[in-house]
């Protein structure tokens, strides 16, 4: 198993020093995921620094999420390093970004684990988990970071490790 420092977040809801603050606890950080609601806070706090790469402009090029939609894959070579001593980052859109260009979900390695994340909203998470279960297998993912719910979960069901962190707002 590889060991990282993984930030799990999810709905800032504009919650920036929320943000900050947690970053700051948690430093340092391997990967931040961001869960959505809350895409541009994210933004804000990764631009308070520059990348190296692109010289501070977060175009499509440097944008870790991509317009790719639902089902968009990443592997390690092609992550993209980006901002505040350059973390990787991985971001979803919630049901409350209205602007953003990322997918509504994502699969990438981490850790030595295949995972699965996305905001949870398509997948009714209030009312259960089986829907986002059913996914997770059907992408052969080891683990699943979602939010929507604004309450911290972390569980197991069918082998699979759910993980919301709840609302940083």
């Amino acid at each position: 198993m590889i060991v990282m420092r993984i930030a799990v977040l999810s709905d800032s809801h504009g919650a920036l020093a929320n943000i900050s603050r947690a970053l700051e606890i948690a430093h340092p950080i391997d990967l931040i995921c961001f869960a959505g609601d809350g895409c541009r806070d994210i933004e804000r706090w990764l631009s308070e620094d520059s990348c190296d790469e692109c010289g501070g402009d977060y175009g499509q090029g440097c944008m870790s999420g991509g317009s790719n939609g639902w089902g968009r894959e990443r592997d390690d070579s092609r992550s993209h390093a980006r901002s505040r001593s350059r973390i990787m980052t991985e971001i979803v859109l919630g049901n409350c970004d209205f602007a953003g260009d990322y997918p509504l979900e994502v699969v990438f390695p981490a850790g030595g684990m295949r995972i699965l994340m996305t905001h949870g909203h398509y997948y009714n998470v209030k009312s259960g988990y089986q829907r986002l279960v059913y996914r997770a297998e059907e992408l052969q993912a080891d683990a699943v970071i979602f939010g929507h719910t604004h309450i911290p979960e972390y569980t197991q069901l069918n082998g699979i490790w759910l993980i919301n962190p709840g609302s940083i707002s």
